[in-house]
């Protein structure tokens, strides 16, 4: 009898125990099913990166470009006169055709190039050029600095030139950002900041960031390659690029936080 009642209790503190681990299993099964959740959650409703486009000011033509432009066309009037024109062509009228020609594509090209419009935001400073935009993040940053009239936006891939008397906006919202995000990296003496002008209420549009490839490009934390765009994350402060799953607490460029305040694209 005794060991009748020994082995019918036996079963049952087995079964307590098995009860007991089928909670705790399903407690984990909870537990991942609601971390994956919550990343799928994040991936979809992370904030959005966001940036300033100052338009163009009005198409200028600098004295150099106008004169130029002025000297290639006379060059290749001269130069068509001599060649096709004449009775007899001139030995030196395709050095004409070919020099004119060559100003006056360089008059188009560099005349107007201060005309572009200007981005501003969470992901660093891009110039728009014929339907192409050209950009350098603020974790890529080297150097922000004045060289004669230009303030020019330095990093290891791409030099930014901002026109300071045609963009005064978009380059007083550039040194504000940069003072606030990648201080060190702005290169201005206090003179050189008293000349430059102050942010002004200057119209522009705000705009979800546009024309940044990040594909191909590493992961700052994991070191893994990103391959889609959808899964990149931005540092709100820096917009140093991580992929979703292994975005920081603490951004590895800037030190800011970075966790949930991670921004996406689109």
């Amino acid at each position: 009898m005794a060991e009748t009642k020994q082995s019918a209790t036996t079963p049952n503190l087995g079964a307590k125990g098995g009860k007991r681990g089928k909670t705790t299993n399903r407690k984990e099964r909870r537990a991942a099913a609601s971390k994956a959740k919550g990343e799928r959650v994040e991936k979809k409703s992370g904030g959005k990166a966001h940036e300033r486009r100052f338009d163009a000011p009005g198409l200028t033509t600098t004295p150099v470009a106008l004169i130029g432009g002025a000297l290639g066309a006379l060059a290749l009037g001269a130069g068509v006169h001599g060649q096709w024109i004449r009775d007899e062509p001139l030995r030196y009228a395709p050095f004409l055709v070919a020099g004119g020609a060559a100003a006056l594509m360089a008059a188009l090209v560099f005349g107007d190039a201060a005309a572009y419009p200007v981005r501003v935001g969470d992901a660093g400073v891009a110039v728009e050029r014929r339907g192409e935009i050209s950009r350098v993040l603020w974790c890529d940053v080297e150097s922000i600095f004045l060289q004669g009239n230009d303030l020019v936006v330095s990093s290891k891939d791409l030099v930014l030139r901002i026109p300071v008397k045609l963009h005064q906006s978009a380059v007083a919202w550039i040194v504000k950002e940069a003072s606030e995000r990648r201080p060190e990296q702005l290169k201005l003496s206090d003179e050189e900041e008293k000349q430059l002008p102050s942010v002004p209420s200057a119209t522009y549009e705000r705009l979800p960031v546009e024309g940044l490839q990040l594909t191909g490009r590493k992961c700052a934390a994991s070191k893994k390659t990103i391959s889609l765009e959808e899964d990149a994350r931005l540092c709100p402060n820096c917009g140093q690029v991580y992929l979703y799953q292994h975005v920081p607490s603490q951004c590895v460029t800037c030190d800011s936080k970075v966790g949930a305040r991670s921004l996406r694209l689109g």
